[in-house]
């Protein structure tokens, strides 16, 4: 495996996993695992929640067959005219890409920020990594737990269980409970600071999801 494409002599550091040294790759991948079980672990559920809320809003778009109006949704500067994939507006990316029968992979980044980058090798699958939506900062449990003690009575428990099934917009939870918008939005709000729902936003409509804690919750683990 070669580090540096560009001809530049490499740190003695990266030699050794430039040769494929086992020892060296090893000790690579116990640090990253380290690093993710101290920095990431403790946050991985809420990362998983927006992922599967973004993953919810683009199966709303999908469905519709509107593949201009997803990479739309991501940045302007991503316009799909067929069978070109025209990218301005993303620095040193912007160019006309055609897949050429490559296929697309559309994929959201808790950690990527601003804008969206694409793959660039050309021999391999387009692409395009795209900051999500992050609704708060990433914080304890304190504040849901103090949550939850609002969760009782059966209209919350019917409405956790009706997001759980598919993602729904606040206007189709109302109809599907039989109760009004302001308060299937007012019931949305408390289960979603308790970080039992997550909510995204697909085009003009706000889009809800249950959170892996909503689904350990329902499944009577939590």
């Amino acid at each position: 495996m070669e580090l540096s494409r560009a001809g530049r002599r490499l740190p003695s550091w990266a030699r050794p996993l430039a040769d494929g040294d086992k020892e060296a790759v090893g000790h690579l991948a116990r640090s990253f695992r380290g690093y993710f079980a101290t920095a990431l672990a403790p946050w991985w559920g809420q990362v998983r929640a927006r992922f599967d809320a973004e993953r919810a809003v683009h199966g709303r778009y999908l469905a519709g067959g509107d593949l201009g109006a997803l990479l739309g949704s991501l940045h302007p500067g991503l316009v799909w005219r067929r069978p070109v994939l025209e990218v301005t507006g993303l620095g040193a990316t912007d160019r006309d890409v055609r897949l050429d029968g490559r296929g697309l992979l559309v994929l959201p980044s808790y950690f990527c920020w601003r804008k969206p980058t694409l793959l660039k090798d050309p021999g391999l699958p387009c692409v395009v990594v795209y900051p999500m939506t992050h609704e708060t900062v990433l914080s304890g449990g304190t504040a849901g737990l103090r949550s939850l003690n609002a969760l009782l009575g059966r209209t919350r428990a019917g409405i956790l269980e009706t997001v759980a099934e598919h993602g729904v917009t606040t206007t189709e939870l109302a109809h599907d409970a039989g109760i009004a918008p302001a308060t299937a939005s007012h019931h949305v709000g408390i289960l979603r600071r308790a970080g039992l729902l997550s909510t995204c936003r697909a085009g003009k409509a706000v889009l809800h999801s249950v959170t892996p804690l909503g689904l350990a919750l329902l499944d009577g683990r939590a």
